[in-house]
């Protein structure tokens, strides 16, 4: 999947941010609560991410931004094309990422 920059900033835009805890323009959180950085987008560093789909290609998803997410690389990883059901590997406790297995269902 090629990635434009607009698509980028629009993914960022969808993921979580908590200014209580981290400078919102800087950190985010994706949808199982790990930490990502907004530099850090097609890295596998600690704080590494990149765009996920909902729905995989191979079950009748597409690119559509409505299809997309932002999504820490391990917790991608983690998702593959898994779906309804999946499961992520990294949230947080406060400003650290955890490795913490959780069970999901999309829909």
């Amino acid at each position: 999947m090629v990635i434009t920059r607009k698509q980028i900033d629009a993914l960022w835009e969808m993921a979580t941010p908590d200014s209580s805890l981290r400078d919102p323009n800087e950190f985010r959180k994706d949808f199982a609560g790990a930490w990502i950085r907004r530099d850090q987008f097609g890295s596998r560093s600690p704080l590494g991410w990149t765009a996920s789909r909902i729905k995989p290609i191979i079950k009748g998803g597409t690119d559509d931004m409505e299809n997309l997410m932002p999504c820490h690389w391990r917790n991608k990883m983690m998702k593959g094309a898994n779906y309804p059901e999946f499961q992520s590997v990294v949230s947080s406790i406060g400003r650290v990422n955890i490795t913490l297995v959780k069970s999901w269902k999309a829909g």
